[in-house]
């Protein structure tokens, strides 16, 4: 899913990766994970692809 995310610049396989990360799902909420997820591409965008 990261790769994909990578190869695509699509936020949703983003997403999917925490939500399959064992730790990420045993101490988040899948909302708690897309808020944490959304809140390290905006703190790190400057480094990252733009995703959609």
């Amino acid at each position: 899913m990261a790769i994909k995310a990578a190869v695509t610049q699509e936020k949703d396989y983003i997403y999917r990766a925490a939500y399959l990360d064992p730790h990420t799902c045993d101490q988040l909420t899948l909302d708690e994970s897309k808020s944490l997820c959304d809140d390290l591409i905006e703190t790190h965008g400057a480094w990252l692809p733009k995703f959609h």
